[in-house]
């Protein structure tokens, strides 16, 4: 299906970086939806801002980013706490959490799931990922140190 971006609320297609033209269509009208949700929660000065969605290589493998059906972002005026919990709302099977981006962030994808609950972890500060614990949520809550 071709994606039709005037559609699209929340975004210009030269924001979705690298080849917009190979992103799924339900990874962009998801995020779009989000963008809104957060616009009405937060106000308008709460955008999202993308930081990469399709791309070819640089990721760990099998990344859903090689497939179009990945993006990272953040939204500015919100903590790490009110991106996630946003971002729960919208049946994203992938959600990373990334605190020790520069603009702590999430990584959301529409993977294929293999049982009935969804990938959800972060990224520490050595760079290991691990599952969403206590010390990410103490992390969410209380920022990073």
């Amino acid at each position: 299906m071709i994606m039709d971006w005037s559609l699209i609320r929340n975004f210009l297609k030269k924001e979705w970086v690298t080849d917009p033209s190979k992103i799924d269509i339900t990874l962009v009208q998801r995020v779009d939806e989000l963008a809104t949700f957060v616009k009405q929660e937060h106000g308008s000065k709460a955008t999202c801002i993308i930081h990469v969605a399709y791309e070819p290589a640089g990721h760990s493998i099998g990344s859903q980013h090689y497939f179009g059906r990945a993006v990272d972002l953040h939204f500015n005026k919100l903590s790490l706490m009110e991106q996630y919990l946003a971002a729960e709302r919208f049946n994203f099977p992938g959600l990373g959490i990334y605190p020790y981006w520069q603009h702590p962030g999430l990584h959301l994808d529409i993977r294929e799931l293999t049982s009935y609950k969804g990938a959800r972890w972060w990224r520490s500060k050595k760079g290991e990922y691990l599952n969403v614990n206590a010390q990410c949520v103490d992390l969410m809550l209380n920022g990073v140190a």
